[in-house]
C-alpha cells in the first residue's frame, strides 16, 4: 500500500442510504494516490483521514501495516486480488461497516475480526476458507455476510443463505466463556470531608438495576451470548453478587413481582433481611398473574441493624394527575408514565436514629427529560411529607437509583445544588407553570453524590455508556468512607457491553460504606 492503490475520499461514498443497505457501487471517478512515500513512512506520518479506501483488483498479495493506521476507515474494498492471510492487524480498523475481501485465496480469517463490532457488510466470497472463527460471533451488528464459493460445510454454506444472523447467532453459542473480570475494590471518594469527624455508627448499601426478565430481549442484546441472557441463567448471577457485597442496604429495580415473592425475599430473608416491594403503578389494575410480571423497586435491610418505621410507594402518575392545575403536560407527558419510587423510613437500631431511604426508578426515554425532572422534584416534594407526618425536623437521607438522567442534566442539577431554573434546557417549551408554583423548584436536604468521578459509568451497552445511577446523601448527617470501585477498564474494552457471561444487567452495581456524623 505504499505503492499506487485507490482511494475514496468521503465525499465519493453515496449518501443516500446507510452504508450497509446496498450493494456496493462503482465510485464517480477514480483517482490514484500514494498513500505514503518512503520518506513519509520513515518520519512517522499518518496517512489522510479517509473513509472509504478502494484497493480491489490490483494485484494485491500481501498488505502493509500501514493501512491499518487508518483508523477513519468505515468502508474497505480488498476484493479480487491474491491475498493469502488477512493480518490480524485489521481489529485496528474500529470504525469499519464494510469490509470486502471476496475473491482472494485466503484460508484463514483471524479471529481477531471479532473485535470490528461495527460492521455490517462482511463479503468473503469465493476464496478457500474450509472454517470460519467462533469470534464471528461478537459481530452482533452484521447484516450481510456473504460466503459462497468456499469450501466450507455443507450446513454452514446453507445457513447462510437465511441471512448473516442465523451464522451469527450459530457462532454466538460456540464463544468460549471469557475469563472472570478482576474483582472491583472498595475506594476512598473524592468527596470525603476530612474537616469533620465522623462517628464511630456506619452502615454499608448497595445500589443496582437488574435487568427484569422481559426487557432483556435479543433485539436489544444482540451482542450477549442467548444463554447469559436467559433470565435461569442471569438470576443465579445476581443473587451471586448480592451475597459477596453482604452490604446492610440493598436498593434493586425492575424486579419483577413474581421473582421477588418467589426468589428474592426468601433468598435475601434466609441471608438475615427484611424487605419491602412496590410494583409499577400499572399493576393495580391486573390480574394476579398479569401483576406478578411487572417490575418494581425493592429495598432489602439488615433486620439486626435496621428497623422499619413506614413505607410508601410514590407513584409519579397520580401524583401529575393531582397537580395539572395549570400544567398541561402533568397530563399529556407525566400521567401517562407509570415510574415509581419507594420511600422507606428506617430506624438505625445501635443508635435509635432514623434514616430515610429512597430507591428510586425515574422515566427511560432521553426524549422526556422533562418528565424526568417533574419526577425528581414529585420523588422530593414526597420525602418532606413523609418526614413532616412524623414530625422529624433532622432526619438523614439517603436516595438511590436509576435516574436515567447523566451529570449534565436538571435531574442532576435539581438534586445536587437544590434547585432548578425554569431556563434549564431540559424543559424545553412544556408548560409545567402552576406545577412549579404550587409545589416549588427548590429542597433543603443538602445533598452530595456519593461518586463524583470515581466511576465512568454505570450502564454498558453497546451503544450507550454513561453515568445514570446514583447514591444521593444528606451532607449534614451522613459521609461516604469507601465506594465500590469501576470495573477494570482494559477488561471491559474487551466486551461489546453488559450483560454478558460475567455481567447479568445492563447496569453495574454500586455500593458506598457512609459513616453518621
Amino acid at each position: 500500500l505504499q505503492g499506487v492503490c485507490v482511494a475514496l475520499p468521503p465525499s465519493c461514498l453515496p449518501q443516500t442510504m446507510p452504508l450497509w443497505d446496498r450493494r456496493r457501487e462503482q465510485p464517480v471517478f477514480k483517482r490514484s494516490y500514494r498513500i505514503l512515500t518512503p520518506d513519509e513512512v520513515a518520519s512517522g506520518k499518518v496517512p489522510e483521514k479517509w473513509s472509504g479506501l478502494d484497493c480491489s483488483n490490483v494485484g494485491l498479495q500481501c498488505l502493509s501495516m500501514s493501512l491499518f493506521r487508518m483508523r477513519d476507515l468505515t468502508a474497505l474494498f480488498l476484493n479480487q486480488n491474491n491475498l493469502l492471510f488477512l493480518p490480524r492487524e485489521i481489529a485496528r480498523l474500529v470504525n469499519l461497516q464494510h469490509l470486502d475481501v471476496s475473491n482472494n485465496q485466503l484460508q484463514s480469517i483471524p479471529p481477531e475480526i471479532g473485535q470490528l463490532r461495527r460492521l455490517r457488510e462482511l463479503h468473503l466470497s469465493n476464496n478457500m476458507l474450509t472454517t470460519l472463527p467462533v469470534e464471528l460471533g461478537r459481530l452482533f451488528q452484521l447484516v450481510t455476510l456473504t460466503l459462497q464459493g468456499n469450501p466450507l460445510d455443507k450446513a454452514l454454506l446453507s445457513l447462510a443463505m437465511e441471512g448473516a444472523d442465523s451464522v451469527i447467532s450459530l457462532l454466538a453459542t460456540r464463544l468460549p466463556e471469557p475469563p472472570p473480570p478482576p474483582e472491583r475494590q472498595w475506594i476512598a471518594p473524592n468527596s470525603f470531608d476530612g474537616s469533620r469527624t465522623p462517628s464511630g455508627a456506619r452502615f454499608s448499601c448497595l445500589d443496582y438495576n437488574i435487568l427484569c426478565d422481559k426487557l432483556a430481549s435479543k433485539q436489544l442484546y444482540s451482542y450477549c451470548p442467548p444463554w447469559a441472557l436467559e433470565w435461569s441463567f442471569r438470576k443465579e448471577k445476581i443473587i451471586q453478587q448480592l451475597h459477596f457485597y453482604n452490604t446492610d442496604i440493598v436498593c434493586l429495580q425492575e424486579v419483577e413481582g413474581g421473582e421477588y415473592t418467589s426468589l428474592f425475599q426468601p433468598e435475601m430473608a434466609a441471608a438475615g433481611y427484611d424487605s419491602v416491594f412496590k410494583a409499577k403503578s400499572r399493576a393495580r389494575n391486573m390480574a394476579e398473574n398479569d401483576r406478578r410480571q411487572v417490575d418494581g423497586c425493592a429495598t432489602f435491610f439488615r433486620s439486626s441493624k435496621f428497623r422499619l418505621v413506614e413505607e410508601r410507594i410514590v407513584e409519579f402518575e397520580r401524583l401529575a394527575t393531582r397537580h395539572a392545575t395549570g400544567a398541561a403536560d402533568m397530563l399529556n407527558r407525566v400521567m401517562p408514565k407509570d415510574n415509581i419510587a419507594l420511600l422507606t423510613l428506617l430506624e438505625f437500631i445501635p443508635t435509635k436514629t432514623k434514616i430515610l431511604i429512597a430507591n428510586v426508578h425515574l422515566q427511560w426515554d432521553p426524549e422526556f427529560r422533562d418528565v424526568k425532572l417533574v419526577q425528581a422534584i414529585l420523588l422530593v416534594s414526597e420525602m418532606e411529607l413523609l418526614i413532616k407526618h412524623h414530625n422529624l425536623t433532622d432526619v438523614p437521607v439517603l436516595v438511590m437509583g436509576d435516574f436515567n438522567s447523566l451529570p449534565d442534566s436538571g435531574v442532576f442539577e435539581y438534586l445536587d445544588r437544590g434547585h432548578i431554573s425554569r431556563k434549564h434546557a431540559d424543559w424545553s417549551e412544556f408548560n409545567y407553570d402552576g406545577f412549579l408554583k404550587s409545589v416549588g423548584g427548590s429542597h433543603a436536604f443538602n445533598l452530595n453524590p456519593a461518586y463524583t468521578d470515581e466511576l465512568p459509568y454505570t450502564n454498558y451497552t453497546c451503544d450507550f455508556t454513561g453515568m445514570i445511577d446514583y447514591m444521593w446523601y444528606s451532607a449534614k448527617h451522613l459521609t461516604p468512607i469507601t465506594l465500590l470501585g469501576p470495573v477494570e477498564p482494559e477488561y471491559m474494552k474487551m466486551l461489546p457491553g453488559c450483560p454478558n457471561a460475567h455481567f447479568p444487567s445492563d447496569h453495574l452495581p454500586i455500593g458506598a460504606v457512609f459513616a453518621f456524623y
